[in-house]
């Protein structure tokens, strides 16, 4: 073999080699290229899926917010009083101190700021219980 062609084959072996790492290199440069795309694609698509997901839970809790205000309405109607309390023990029995004192029913829910039909109530209930007994 010539002395020239056996000095050129490790020059030509190692273009042949940097050859091929190119392409190789070239290749995956491409690949990654299409996997990024892919993957920004991706991204977007669900960024879209989230803004229509995040539309329809506000949509649906504005929904909500209108039903149970809807029914808050239709279960309780709006009364022109706030409600009272119901007579307790200590408010019966201080009614009976003074009607057994001789005060008259409106002088009791006078002094003890309560409606005339609850004391007259409480009174007959006294006397039914008391005529019974």
């Amino acid at each position: 073999m010539n002395p020239l062609l056996l000095a050129v084959i490790p020059y030509l072996a190692l273009s042949l080699g940097l050859g091929f790492s190119i392409c190789l290199f070239v290749l995956l440069k491409a690949e990654l290229h299409r996997k990024i795309t892919r993957l920004d694609q991706g991204r977007k698509d669900l960024e879209s899926s989230v803004a229509k997901l995040l539309d329809e839970f506000q949509r649906l809790q504005e929904e909500t917010r209108k039903s149970v205000q809807e029914a808050a309405m239709i279960a309780e109607p709006p009364s022109m009083s706030p409600p009272r309390q119901a007579i307790n023990l200590s408010r019966r029995a201080q009614i009976l101190r003074m009607a057994k004192r001789g005060d008259r029913p409106d002088q009791i829910c006078a002094a003890l700021g309560m409606p005339l039909n609850e004391v007259e109530l409480l009174l007959k209930i006294q006397a039914v219980q008391t005529a019974s007994a």
